[in-house]
């Protein structure tokens, strides 16, 4: 019995043990840190235990180093080597060296960084049988440091500098060097054609001569990765370039050795201005801590391109503003308003006479130049402005020149003010107005004289535009008296010796179609056209009539508005067997004038009678009246108006088709008795004249011209 319990207390110990050895081992394998021992056997054959966390420091099991006696100095960074091997050569000699801080290269290809700490291990006579040691990883650490390294370090470079362009070599070489990239580049990117240019790059160790020799100058246009950036505006990080052939860039052609590579844009004011890019000849896994750290490095790029863009364009504002003042013939000032000092530049004193030294830059000197009459309102025109009372400071005020006399000065400023609104300081400009203050009070006196002798021309003018209505109305009776009486001695001869026999031609020719034989039709078409040439000229009969007859009407006011829809109506059925559109646009408001309604209402039916012929395909037929108040603008450049005096009250109508049009040539004979333009047989061509001598018996104007767009439009302008 006694011996089964402690067969069971046994198997409990047993598994208490493989349970801690286990949890042990668990520990050792999450640790950052493992311990390892070296044995220097005989004959120098030496052999290296490494403890389970091994592999979370180095990636390789204890197995993997017990297997391959050399696999822990193949881990070991090729640069730090040496290092390492001095370090195990004072241990070797006796010495017990301080932790040694180094890099491995983890099995994933990663770069760590370590911290190895031996402790020689003698027997008792001192001989030495080997050393233990500790190793720490310490990546995290390293890195942290090498950032923070960088950081001062770039920003050192960037502080140091006058120009991007002097700077970017020493940040390239900076990052490069500390963060462990083999080369860099920063591509400028132009804003407007989207093009990059290498404006500066870094090289570890120089590239083979092949390379140099088909690499592209720093002038050329960036491709791959930063093209990538610069379309997308993301960074880019290609953890081995040989899986992403299209983000090769041109400072890792293929073949270079270079595999993992970087890049992040560079903004400024919001646009890409370029890109920061590095390359490593290790394939890295994204690393977002490396990408916000070179991330931070185009930042503070951007704030120095965004600090020399202002600097430069403050330098250009102050040369600018140096030209001006040595340009302008302007007096330049500027008054510190709480300690009561300004500057008065040397222009300024000069147009009062002074030289540079002898007025005191303050504002007591320009108070006490004030004319006596002016002060009160120059000081009190300073304290409006300032209390908000004026949107701008601008007076004119007279200030004592050195001879004595007083200068008229136009004075203009602007205040600068604090956070309160309180006024800090004041700058602005004086202009000499004096000159032009005196020729103000000539011209003053000139135009008192002129307005004098205006008053009495223009009642002279009055007089002569009386004479000149009354002269010119007793010629045109004069003239028409003498048509009169000439083409009315022809119409009452035609009217007896003419007219009588076309119509008793016209009744044998209707006799003589009635005796026509059935089917004879050369001799029907040959009446017809003898009767048509009859009814014509018997038209001009009635016509020249017209034309010649007493030029005595009835007038009465009338609205033209109402006038044109009667005229319509009785040509109703010929515009709309003529497929004519008409369009209104009658004013409601328009004033009654003073008309004889028959003979106007001839003169638009003749207006619409040639609209409508000149659209045989159909048209529109557009009508418009307005009320128009003459004035002295609108007198000269229109004929239309050429009869009217300013201040008379118009009716305009404007009637416009959108026919063919007239042949300029033909415009200035179109009121000619007997012209036209129109085929043989249609119209007599004394339509327009009549039209013309029916609104000049009125007192009116038409006026015939061609549209624009096609057509004819022909206005009539009536006085109300």
């Amino acid at each position: 019995m006694k011996t089964e319990i402690l067969m069971a207390e046994r198997q409990v110990a047993e598994q208490a043990l493989r349970e801690s050895e286990q949890r042990y081992r668990r520990l050792l394998a999450a640790t950052t840190g493992y311990i390892y021992s070296v044995d220097f056997g005989h004959k120098d054959t030496i052999t290296t235990t490494h403890g389970p966390g091994c592999e979370a420091v180095t990636g390789y099991s204890p197995g993997e180093f017990a297997t391959d006696p050399y696999l822990w100095y193949r881990v070991i960074y090729e640069e730090d080597r040496p290092a390492v091997m001095a370090q195990v050569t004072r241990i070797m000699n006796g010495d017990v060296p301080p932790p040694l801080e180094h890099r491995v290269i983890h099995k994933s290809g990663s770069i760590r960084w370590i911290s190895n700490t031996p402790i020689p291990r003698r027997d008792s006579t001192g001989h030495l049988l080997g050393y233990d040691g500790l190793i720490s990883d310490i990546t995290n650490r390293k890195r942290a440091e090498q950032f923070l390294t960088s950081q001062y370090t770039v920003t050192r470079d960037l502080a140091e500098a006058l120009t991007l362009e002097e700077a970017l070599p020493k940040v390239l070489r900076d990052i490069g060097t500390i963060l462990f990239w083999d080369r860099g580049a920063y591509w400028s990117a132009d804003s407007d054609s989207g093009a990059l240019r290498r404006l500066a790059d870094w090289y570890r160790i120089p590239p083979p001569l092949q390379e140099v020799r088909g690499h592209p100058t720093p002038s050329h246009s960036g491709s791959g990765m930063a093209r990538s950036v610069l379309s997308s505006g993301e960074p880019a990080w290609v953890p081995n370039s040989d899986l992403a052939p299209n983000l090769q860039s041109e400072m890792a052609p293929p073949n270079s050795g270079l595999h993992c590579g970087c890049a992040v844009p560079v903004r400024a004011l919001g646009d890409i201005v370029g890109v920061l890019e590095f390359f490593s000849p290790e394939n890295q896994k994204f690393d977002p801590h490396m990408l916000q750290v070179l991330s931070g490095f185009a930042a503070q790029i951007s704030l120095f391109i965004e600090q020399e863009r202002a600097e430069q364009a403050l330098r250009q504002s102050q040369e600018r503003l140096a030209l001006v003042i040595q340009g302008s013939n302007d007096g330049i000032w500027d008054w510190d308003v709480a300690t009561g000092q300004a500057y008065f530049s040397p222009r300024w004193k000069s147009m009062l006479g002074y030289d540079d030294n002898e007025i005191e830059n303050n504002f007591s000197a320009w108070e006490q130049l004030l004319h006596p009459e002016d002060r009160e309102k120059a000081v009190a025109g300073i304290r409006a402005y300032f209390a908000g009372e004026t949107t701008s400071f601008e007076i004119e005020h007279r200030l004592r020149h050195k001879d004595g006399t007083y200068r008229w000065i136009l004075a203009r400023g602007v205040v600068l003010r604090d956070a309160e609104g309180k006024p800090l300081r004041m700058a602005g400009s004086h202009v000499d107005l004096t000159e032009r203050k005196l020729a103000e009070e000539r011209l003053e006196k000139t135009c008192a004289k002129l307005a004098v002798r205006e008053a009495v021309l223009k009642k002279i003018l009055r007089k002569l535009r009386a004479s000149h209505r009354a002269l010119k109305e007793a010629q045109l009776h004069l003239i028409q008296a003498a048509k009169l009486e000439s083409v009315g001695t022809l119409a009452a001869g035609v009217a007896h010796e003419v007219k009588n026999p076309l119509q008793t031609i016209l009744m044998g020719l209707d006799y003589v179609c009635q005796k026509v034989p059935a089917g004879d039709q050369d001799l029907t078409i040959t009446l017809t056209d003898m009767r048509d040439a009859v009814k014509r000229a018997s038209s001009i009969i009635r016509e020249l009539l017209v034309f010649s007859s007493d030029t005595d009407f009835q007038t009465r006011p009338e609205n033209l508005n109402s006038l044109i829809e009667r005229s319509l109506r009785l040509l109703n059925t010929g515009l709309a067997a003529a497929q004519t559109e008409v369009v209104r646009n009658l004013d409601p408001q328009l004033p009654r004038v003073p008309i004889d309604d028959n003979k106007i209402q001839q003169v638009f039916i003749n207006l619409f009678l040639n609209a409508v012929q000149a659209m045989p395909s159909g048209g529109t037929l557009t009508l418009t009246t307005r009320t128009l108040r003459m004035d002295g603008s609108s007198l000269a450049p229109n004929p239309l108006f050429r009869r009217f005096e300013a201040g008379d009250v118009l009716v305009v109508a404007e009637v416009e088709d959108t026919g063919h049009g007239i042949p300029e040539a033909a415009l200035p004979q179109v009121f000619d008795p007997f012209f036209t333009t129109k085929p043989p047989g249609v119209g007599t061509g004394l339509g327009l004249s009549i039209a013309k001598k029916i609104v000049d018996l009125h007192g009116g104007e038409i006026q015939i011209r061609n549209r624009p767009t096609g057509g004819v439009a022909v206005a009539v302008a009536l006085k109300v």
